[in-house]
């Protein structure tokens, strides 16, 4: 499986992509073989879970693992509109938290370190009407789903890719 995923915010007119290592022939290329001066074409990207400043007021990001880093894009873009965000995240060890420096206000669970994140916390402490996207592996997206639209919490966005 290739891992990858757009980081830079909507309309920025960057372009930065994260690369999952792996044995795909692609990502094995990108991170040995690829230099700055190479030229690549990309198709456009699919999916309907889109982050839109102006139709979602009120997000808030939960992300599991590698799960952050389609959810940096977002979260750089609200950042850049001025719009608030919420972001919960959790990793297995410390060593996997990603964007640190950027994220001072997330709310990071360590799994290792008996920390762990909770549905039904977010639920209570969110409000009704968020927008919530969630990105993980696809068991993280179901409990999450399960628990946070049980709870009152309707706009829910996500896509499983594993």
């Amino acid at each position: 499986v290739a891992g990858y995923s757009i980081c830079s915010p909507t309309g920025s007119g960057t372009f930065e992509l994260v690369v999952r290592k792996s044995d795909h022939p692609v990502s094995k290329w990108l991170h040995n073989q690829a230099q700055p001066q190479d030229t690549i074409r990309i198709q456009g990207g699919s999916g309907r879970c889109v982050y839109l400043p102006e139709q979602h007021p009120k997000l808030v990001c939960i992300a599991g693992g590698i799960g952050i880093t389609p959810l940096i894009s977002m979260i750089r873009t609200a950042k850049m509109h001025e719009k608030p965000y919420t972001l919960y995240y959790t990793v297995r060890k410390k060593e996997e938290l990603l964007y640190q420096d950027e994220l001072p206000n997330a709310h990071t669970y360590v799994s290792s370190q008996n920390q762990s994140l909770s549905f039904l916390h977010i639920a209570k402490e969110i409000a009704k009407e968020s927008n919530c996207f969630l990105c993980g592996p696809p068991q993280f997206i179901d409990q999450g789903v399960e628990i946070l639209s049980a709870n009152g919490i309707a706009h829910l966005h996500f896509e499983k890719w594993w």
